[in-house]
């Protein structure tokens, strides 16, 4: 998974785990691609702060 995404591995299982906890099957599914588009919005207010 790192190596597609970018994602460590161990937060990658856990970002697993939380979202199959929280909403079952479907968050599980979605744990992984709400992860990356909250870190790219992040980086991107960052990057647009620091200008």
């Amino acid at each position: 998974m790192k190596e597609a995404v970018g994602i460590n591995p161990l937060v990658t299982i856990v970002l697993l785990i939380t979202g199959a906890r929280l909403a079952g099957v479907i968050g599980a599914i979605l744990a992984i691609p709400v992860y990356i588009t909250v870190e790219a919005v992040i980086r991107i207010l960052y990057r647009s702060r620091k200008k």
